[in-house]
């Protein structure tokens, strides 16, 4: 709730991307990429920007 229908498509449309960005960074990284660490990192981010969607909503 708060977000519109587009800020969610593109949202979801973000994350999906970037987590797929992510097996291929393991892929071609091998053991030293740490994807735990960054599937956190990407959490954060999608949180984030969410909130910050949110926000510009409410200040509209």
């Amino acid at each position: 709730p708060g977000l519109t229908s587009e800020q969610v498509r593109q949202l979801t449309t973000y994350a999906i991307a970037g987590a797929d960005g992510l097996f291929i960074a393991k892929e071609v990284g091998g053991d030293s990429v740490d994807l735990l660490a960054l599937f956190a990192i990407h959490g954060q981010a999608i949180y984030d920007t969410a909130m910050r969607m949110l926000e510009e909503n409410e200040n509209r």
